[in-house]
């Protein structure tokens, strides 16, 4: 211990006499490892750390499985699926579209967002409110009280942190709302729920796969026991109601955490790659300031052996200097990344990240850059310890001798190939990033955004509750609107492009067993117009086709090209499920195909 104390105390004076290639040493391995260490933090936080829940692994999604994936499911087959299952302790629902609101009551009124959750939710992720309690089936019940749990958040900043609140009513949407419980303050299940409200209004027997089923398993079943009985209990609700499952669909599960990681974890994986090349090369220019180092201190080394000093002993001498080097670069990274991760975050999109809120600097992060200089430290440190294994002692110190030699050379020179190779991959990489955005940039979306300013107006409470009341209401604002100077066109759409919504059931009156999947999109006359979307062929919608007047729908190329094998798609009606109304719907029109899951993937049957 005491020789390993020498050996720390002489490195530290060494490294302080040359205080030139210290600062460049600390700098190249700080940029390196801080670098490293800030994509591993959201890494950790979004693929690594477990969810935020108790025994979070015991956690499944479940939904209807597609050639194109996982989606989610209807009321009738969640319920079928929660009433027949032995492999789970519960299932629960939940869905978000449009679940949330106007709320009065607090110190102001606002729009908050909102998910409906069946009763059995808190349960399936073992989190309870801190105040009150959680949901009841007699909550989910049609005729009940209408009640709602409100995130911490929106406890503390609209209402004061009351306690009082439990058990008094609010406002969402102008309905009464008796509030019954709130949640714990690190409970954010999306950033963006403030409140929950029982998923009874929304689902009434809806079976649309609009609700994210998830489910806990039960001790000692494993997710392939689970899938095996869920597909019998598939195949059982098949046989019992053949018109509501459609030839393609199956039922599917995969592990919880997936449905938050799936679209970005390659990203991140090939992010921390991409920095790991970054540190191999900083190693590698620490190394070759070593060497360098090294090469000056030939005669001190020759000196300490020619007085007994082992090979054995400045070998670790050097790796000692070398592992001092990279902690104190360690601590200089820790710091850059800290302020790294900060400055990234805040430029990522919101909602483009999930569990972006959770990144931070646990011990899992700092063990990683504790264990990435201890690495580095060794790694760059091996040139010059193998360099001092190649020392002639009678050679060095000889006043003529020279410094420097072939073995040095080639190494020297192996350490600049490996430099070269890495930053031949890393600049490969970035000239394929490059490419790839020009590509996408030379994307047609389908649509032309120039001068279209966009806003959100959320209808809710008595005043709106029948379709004509809200036809009314945007035909009023449209025609408004329509009078404001340097406005050419206005119009109206529930989803704007480029946003990805859940799919809705499709079929044709002809074929009635067959069940298709296609996004959907309500619009205005106008709509097409104003986003420069072309028709391609048939008329666009006009105000005659409104509510009252006969069912009819426009479809785009995509849905053409999949499921309409007729020359001819003004020939066929469809039937777009619940929701829209059961009536069939005459094809009138066909668009061309608008971009809606990211430019990088082609457009979506609409």
């Amino acid at each position: 211990m005491e020789t390993f104390l020498k050996d720390i105390r002489y490195g530290l004076r060494t490294l302080w006499q040359r205080p030139g290639f210290t600062v460049i040493a600390i700098m190249t391995l700080g940029l390196g490892i801080g670098a490293t260490t800030a994509i591993f933090s959201v890494v950790n936080a979004v693929l690594l750390r477990p969810l935020p829940y108790p025994a979070a692994e015991r956690l499944m999604r479940i939904g209807q499985q597609y050639p194109s994936g996982l989606a989610g499911a209807g009321e009738p087959k969640f319920l079928f699926w929660r009433e027949q299952s032995e492999s789970f302790e519960t299932m629960a629902a939940y869905e978000g579209f449009g679940a949330g609101g106007n709320l009065a009551g607090g110190s102001e009124a606002e729009y908050v967002e909102g998910l409906r959750v069946s009763s059995e939710f808190f349960r399936v992720l073992r989190v309870y409110p801190a105040l009150g309690r959680a949901f009841t089936k007699e909550d989910d019940t049609p005729g009940s009280e209408p009640v709602a749990i409100l995130s911490d958040g929106l406890w503390r900043r609209s209402f004061g942190a009351d306690a009082g609140l439990l058990g008094r009513t609010i406002l969402l949407n102008g309905q009464t709302v008796t509030v019954v419980g709130v949640m714990p303050p690190q409970f954010h299940f999306t950033s963006e729920s403030d409140l929950f409200t029982p998923m009874r209004p929304s689902l009434n027997g809806d079976p649309n796969p609009n609700a994210t089923v998830v489910g806990r398993l039960k001790d000692g079943v494993t997710p392939a026991q689970a899938l095996s009985e869920l597909k019998s209990i598939a195949d059982k609700y098949r046989e019992l109601y053949p018109k509501e499952v459609s030839k393609n669909e199956s039922v599917g599960l995969e592990p919880y955490q997936d449905l938050f990681t799936s679209d970005v974890k390659q990203l991140l994986w090939i992010l921390l790659g991409a920095v790991g090349f970054l540190l191999l090369i900083a190693c590698a220019n620490v190394a070759n300031l070593q060497l360098t180092r090294a090469a000056a201190r030939e005669k001190e080394i020759a000196v300490r052996q020619a007085l007994g000093a082992s090979r054995l002993r400045i070998i670790r001498q050097l790796m000692t200097e070398g592992v001092l080097l990279a902690l104190v670069g360690g601590a200089a990274g820790v710091l850059l990344a800290f302020w790294g991760t900060q400055v990234l975050m805040a430029s990522v999109p919101e909602g483009f990240i999930a569990r972006a809120n959770e990144v931070n600097f646990d011990w899992r992060v700092l063990l990683f850059a504790f264990s990435a200089a201890i690495a580095t430290g060794f790694l760059f440190g091996l040139a010059p310890a193998f360099q001092a294994r190649r020392i002639n002692v009678n050679a060095a110190l000889k006043e003529s001798a020279r410094r420097g030699g072939g073995a040095r050379g080639r190494l020297r020179s192996t350490l600049v190939v490996v430099e070269v190779a890495l930053s031949l991959v890393l600049l490969v990489g970035a000239m394929l990033l490059v490419r790839t955005f020009n590509n996408l940039r030379g994307v047609t979306p389908g649509f032309d955004a120039t001068n279209v300013l966009t806003f959100q107006v959320d209808l809710k409470g008595e005043k709106y509750k029948t379709t004509n009341q809200v036809a009314a209401f945007y035909r009023d604002a449209l025609e408004r609107i329509s009078r404001i100077p340097g406005v050419e066109k206005a119009a109206v759409t529930n989803v704007l492009p480029l946003v990805a919504q859940f799919n809705m059931p499709v079929v044709f009156p002809d074929h009635p067993d067959t069940v298709m999947t296609a996004q959907f999109r309500m619009v205005t006359p106008e709509y097409f117009r104003v986003m420069k979307i072309t028709l391609q062929q048939g008329r666009d919608f006009t105000p005659a086709d409104g509510p009252g007047g006969p069912p009819v729908v426009i479809i785009n190329e995509a849905f053409a090209r999949r499921f309409v094998n007729n020359p001819n798609p003004f020939a066929h009606q469809l039937v777009v499920s619940r929701g829209l109304g059961e009536a069939p719907r005459q094809i009138i029109g066909m668009v061309s195909d608008v971009k809606q899951q990211g430019l990088d993937r082609d457009a979506p049957p609409m």
